[in-house]
């Protein structure tokens, strides 16, 4: 199962790299993993 979920979460992050979105991830031992993700406005 967990196979599957690495696979999506890189799909989804592919994606996100071509509409100019930023996800990143911060691990950290015996505390766990915090994600980040960033969106590009921009305004006109």
């Amino acid at each position: 199962m967990a196979d599957n979920f690495f696979f999506y979460l890189a799909m989804c992050k592919g994606i996100m790299d071509q509409a100019k979105v930023e996800i990143y991830f911060e691990t950290k031992a015996l505390e766990g993993t915090i994600s980040f993700v960033e969106f590009l406005i921009v305004c006109e």
